[in-house]
């Protein structure tokens, strides 16, 4: 399955004689890059905004508990991506602390779901998860549909919110939410409103180290959790695989397992007849599950 998440006709011009044919064979998104510029919306995100079309599969404690152990438990850095809560939870005066790089339907994320809901997905209750604060120190963490009384302070990227359709009520911070920096406060402030979580307290920059993670090559665990088959580009990617090139020979190692997440052209590239599989799990400089294949021409 090819999911394409930017494609940018621009100047490209494709005859009938220059045809690359692309079979993805990996869980991941490819960008087709044909013009300078970049678009912010992403099908991806909007499916995190919706509740999933298939029921969800709460793995080991995050079938849903009602013990905060268990909860920070999942949320470690050998936890699991996707952790619940079967109720209202007290835990006045402890800090939740997420950890991790992990992936759930095939993009980074990490969901905590304070909710229950029926058969039909519409939710049937919303629950309230009492701490001091949570200290989200993973990307691509969202609160769903519940609320969270305390602060909530926020060190790397791709934080947002999730609320669905049901019974009254939003994901809601009961409380304050920081930023460790402007950028990943800019970054929440573009999101659309159905991405946003509803903040009680106030919302601001407080400084402090942004967490981040390597590009390379991936693969995910039975409950998500990330680990590096290599950092940077893999040991196919030969000169001029990255920066520019028409020999057909390097794009096809270039998009393999152990090529490199972004994968360019400098020229018309003529592979007529020949099939470029794009193979393997890559994260690019932001943290994001991502390949590239960009046949553009673009001033600096």
């Amino acid at each position: 399955m090819l999911r394409t998440n930017y494609l940018f006709l621009g100047e490209l011009k494709m005859k009938k004689t220059k045809v690359i044919s692309v079979l993805a064979v990996s869980v991941l998104s490819v960008s087709l890059l044909a013009a300078c510029g970049s678009n912010n919306s992403s099908s991806s995100s909007d499916k995190k905004t919706e509740q999933s079309s298939k029921a969800e599969v709460f793995a080991g404690a995050t079938q849903g508990t009602s013990n905060f152990s268990d909860l920070q438990k999942g949320f470690a850095k050998n936890g699991a991506w996707l952790n619940a809560t079967k109720g209202d939870m007290n835990a006045s005066g402890k800090t939740l602390t997420v950890e991790g790089l992990f992936l759930g339907d095939g993009q980074v994320a990490r969901k905590l779901a304070i909710y229950n809901q029926d058969s039909s997905h519409k939710i049937t209750a919303r629950y309230t998860l009492t701490v001091d604060k949570i200290e989200v120190k993973s990307p691509g963490f969202y609160i769903s549909n519940g609320t969270v009384k305390g602060n909530v302070d926020v060190f790397a990227t791709g934080f947002h919110g999730q609320t669905g359709t049901g019974v009254e009520g939003q994901a809601t911070i009961d409380g304050n939410l920081t930023f460790a920096s402007q950028d990943l406060l800019d970054a929440y402030n573009k999101l659309p409103d159905a991405q946003k979580v509803k903040v009680t307290g106030t919302t601001s920059v407080v400084k402090g180290d942004v967490v981040s993670f390597k590009p390379g090559g991936i693969t995910a665990g039975a409950h998500g959790n990330v680990t590096y088959s290599f950092e940077g580009n893999g040991t196919d990617t030969k000169t001029g695989a990255t920066t520019g090139t028409a020999d057909v020979s390097v794009l096809k190692k270039a998009l393999g397992k152990n090529g490199a997440w972004l994968v360019a052209t400098n020229a018309d590239v003529d592979a007529s007849g020949k099939d470029l599989t794009i193979d393997g799990t890559f994260l690019n400089e932001k943290a994001a599950v991502q390949r590239t294949l960009a046949m553009i021409s673009q001033m600096i």
